[in-house]
């Protein structure tokens, strides 16, 4: 996204990051901090137009406190499970852990299985024995149809914008 002159380029970077999502089925959702945080911020116009309309024909409301409350945690419940299910973690993406304690990747870990068993979601993960070498990725390579070596192509070959 190309950005007035005037906003920094250290926050051109930070709003540009991307954020890849790795969903069940081996689909994967590329977004930006910008994107995620517009998402944000229209989930919370969302809920507080339903809000409005629920006060306007029930005529009752709740008290400041206990909406906001509410609110701080259903908005924390859908991007900590949004995080959880796309195979990251919310506390490592504000900490910018790379490597967490073990203590704390062991107790995510168990919530994110949890929370995968109560969805019904299944991720199955691959754990890989051997380095690839150069020769061994060559050889997949020249075993592609002309259509995949090409599709794999424009991937490599092809910038994120």
């Amino acid at each position: 996204m190309n950005w007035p002159s005037f906003v920094p380029i250290e926050l051109q970077v930070f709003l540009n990051k991307p954020f890849i999502f790795n969903l069940p089925g081996g689909n994967l959702m590329v977004f930006t901090s910008f994107q995620i945080g517009l998402i944000i911020f229209l989930i919370f116009l969302l809920i507080l137009t339903f809000a409005s309309l629920r006060h306007r024909y029930s005529n009752w409301t709740m008290g400041g406190f206990t909406q906001g409350i509410v609110l701080g945690m259903l908005v924390t419940v859908i991007i900590g499970a949004t995080l959880l299910v796309g195979g990251t973690h919310l506390f490592q993406e504000l900490l910018r852990w790379k490597e967490a304690p073990v203590v704390v990747v062991t107790a995510m870990d168990t919530s994110r299985n949890t929370a995968l068993k109560v969805l019904g979601a299944s991720i199955e993960e691959k754990k890989v024995t051997t380095r690839a070498t150069i020769g061994s990725i060559m050889e997949e390579y020249k075993r592609l149809t002309d259509d995949e070596s090409e599709s794999l192509r424009s991937l490599i070959c092809t910038p994120i914008r």
